[in-house]
């Protein structure tokens, strides 16, 4: 008899034993289920940050290449007015603007001549002359 009751004894520990071991697997699962949701939560909220950061990245690209657009422009009007102002053509001087001319206070000024006919001088040959009646 006393071979049966171990074999009870054994048999209910072991019982004993796994319903433990499985009352600390259910607690387990129940632990790893929420951890799972809450990750599939943050992995959720992420999908839309992304999402947020892609079409951030997009605008930022567009914006990029329209500057770098409006900077090239620039920069070619830049050239082109420092090629008017400082090229060769703009260090040539006409032979009235002379800066280094000085005026003599001794010289008296000369009216200039009227355009035309000017007194005193005959008429250009072919020409047809005019009377004028006083």
């Amino acid at each position: 008899m006393s071979a049966s009751l171990l074999e009870r004894n054994c048999v209910g520990e072991q019982l004993q034993s796994l319903t433990t071991l499985v009352q600390q697997l259910q607690q387990e699962v129940c632990v790893l289920r929420r951890e799972n949701a809450e990750l599939r939560q943050q992995v959720s909220e992420l999908r839309c940050d992304v999402g947020f950061w892609k079409n951030q990245h997009a605008r930022s690209v567009e914006r990029n290449t329209k500057l770098n657009g409006e900077l090239d422009q620039a920069q070619a009007e830049i050239r082109q007015l420092k090629a008017e102002r400082f090229g060769k053509q703009s260090e040539k001087q006409s032979a009235t603007d002379r800066s280094n001319h000085l005026d003599d206070p001794q010289d008296q000024a000369t009216p200039k001549k009227k355009r035309g006919q000017q007194p005193g001088r005959p008429a250009p040959k072919g020409s047809v002359p005019v009377i004028v009646k006083s």
